[in-house]
């Protein structure tokens, strides 16, 4: 029986540890900064990892608005997005996730990116 993609990656302490490293990254970056002058960063680590933990078919219930609601207002761009998800697949990485089920997560992820992209109004919590 194949295992849960959730407890291939590590289960929800190495999850906790990837968005941790993806936070940053995205808070940090020239590119994407921008979009989180507003946001509670700990509310959105919550989020962020509920989110993924729900994808990667763990047990754990996302309480957050969809994907297209939450990022309605916000203008991330193609390139923004695919820079988030390469940054998400240098963490996982990072953290010891074996190639298979970086990609596995990494495409189920690239699955939302119709949802998130969208034409550039307002930062994160800015509304």
């Amino acid at each position: 029986m194949v295992r849960p993609l959730l407890e291939r990656i590590g289960g929800i302490a190495n999850l906790r540890l990837v968005v941790d490293d993806l936070i940053v990254y995205m808070t940090t970056d020239d590119a994407t900064k921008h979009h989180f002058v507003y946001a509670d960063i700990d509310r959105l680590k919550s989020l962020m990892v509920a989110h993924l933990c729900v994808v990667a078919g763990g047990p754990c219930k996302y309480e957050g608005r969809s994907m297209a609601d939450a990022h309605a207002d916000v203008g991330v761009s193609g390139a923004d997005y695919a820079n988030a998800v390469d940054a998400l697949e240098q963490a996982l990485e990072k953290h010891g996730v074996a190639e298979t089920e970086r990609s596995e997560l990494i495409e189920l992820v690239r699955q939302d990116g119709s949802s998130v992209v969208s034409e550039p109004k307002l930062p994160i919590g800015s509304r």
